[in-house]
């Protein structure tokens, strides 16, 4: 303590983190471990910094500290400038090279990459969640030059639409329940997020993703519609007691096991994002990781529930570095988002949302950063 208030920071970090490993008792290495965290901050070292703060948010969950230690988060994770970004449909060069103009004299200075146009586009993914070598390669050569004029590139990253495995592992399909037949008829060609196999084939997947030299990731693909995930898996989990189409009588009915449905569904979707935010910090120090989602998770919760199985709540664990809000069909001032906000405790520096303009308007989504809301103090 006495390296850190004599503003000797080096010194501290190494005494701190020798401590660490002296300190058995659980409030002694919480203490030791958020001073080492604020060693880092005082020092500049803003990557040990964020990976320390996460970590230390993970391990311990409503502690003294939480309040400051998500003040610093907030602080660490605003950018220096304000985001402004355009949908790039393609990682080619050349489509870079006829936009860069027509973008940064808009203001852009971020590129958001589909990375569900680029697998489809190019021969898919391996089951083992691998890039093929000349995707690979597309992709290092497009984000390298994107660096080089001075964008930041985020990827978009698909979690439920990638069909592409599901020819070799036909099992991964998710199932939807039939309202008109009542039977649970429909296959579908998205991801079972309940199927243990499709969790470490995400994991791998995002794995391989987060070691590419991009600035964030973010994944909008994990809503669940009401008659979605009539899986085996799905219905298995966490001991429901009704499960298929019992679920959905009778018919047009809201019943106690729906509603108890609905919250095991986005609780466990929750976990999903934990975990997959947990794998890309592992893998790349100091890279952004978020999810999007309708403003409707604000605005109108059980709408959320209902439509996407979103429930905000549930991420709460995850320690998103952002949330991406896009309109939801009755649009909402960014003064009134801000009140929303205020009600989960969410910094308004961890929040973009969607906006455009006359200016904006033919470029696509453009995303205003951090400073399009209000800054809680």
């Amino acid at each position: 303590m006495r390296f850190f208030e004599a503003k000797r920071y080096p010194d501290a970090i190494r005494r701190l983190k020798h401590l660490m490993t002296l300190y058995p008792e659980p409030n002694l290495r919480m203490e030791t471990a958020f001073l080492l965290i604020r060693s880092y901050h005082a020092s500049d070292d803003r990557v040990e910094a964020l990976t320390d703060l996460h970590q230390f948010l993970d391990d311990y969950p409503n502690s003294i500290y939480d309040r400051e230690a998500r003040r610093l988060l907030s602080q660490l994770m605003k950018p220096e400038e304000n985001v402004m970004a355009a949908v790039w449909m393609s990682p080619y060069t050349e489509q870079l090279s006829i936009r860069e103009t027509q973008w940064k004299s808009m203001g852009i200075n971020t590129l958001i990459l589909r990375l569900e146009d680029v697998i489809a586009g190019g021969g898919g993914i391996s089951h083992e969640g691998k890039l093929s070598g000349p995707q690979r390669d597309t992709l290092l050569t497009g984000i390298e030059a994107a660096h080089r004029i001075g964008f930041r590139v985020i990827a978009q990253m698909p979690l439920r639409r990638i069909k592409e495995v599901l020819a070799a592992y036909p099992e991964w399909r998710d199932q939807v329940y039939n309202a008109e037949t009542r039977y649970i008829d429909i296959a579908t060609d998205r991801l079972d997020l309940f199927h243990p196999g499709v969790l470490d084939f995400i994991s791998r997947f995002y794995q391989e993703i987060a070691s590419l030299p991009l600035d964030g990731m973010y994944t909008d693909d994990f809503k669940y519609a009401l008659y979605d995930g009539m899986t085996p898996a799905a219905m298995s989990h966490n001991g429901l007691v009704t499960t298929g189409p019992a679920l959905f009588e009778p018919p047009g009915s809201f019943s106690p096991a729906l509603w108890r449905w609905l919250g095991v569904r986005s609780r466990h979707l929750g976990h999903v994002i934990k975990e997959v935010a947990s794998v890309v910090r592992k893998t790349r120090q100091g890279l952004w990781f978020g999810v999007g989602l309708s403003e409707l998770v604000l605005t109108d919760p059980m709408g959320a529930l209902l439509q996407h199985s979103h429930d905000l709540l549930a991420f709460g664990g995850a320690n998103l570095d952002f949330y991406l809000l896009s309109p939801a069909d009755i649009p909402v001032s960014s003064e009134a988002l801000y009140g929303y906000l205020y009600k989960y405790n969410i910094p308004t520096q961890a929040v973009w949302v969607q906006r455009q303009s006359e200016k904006t308007a033919a470029s696509g989504i453009v995303i205003y950063g951090p400073t399009a809301l209000p800054h809680q103090n």
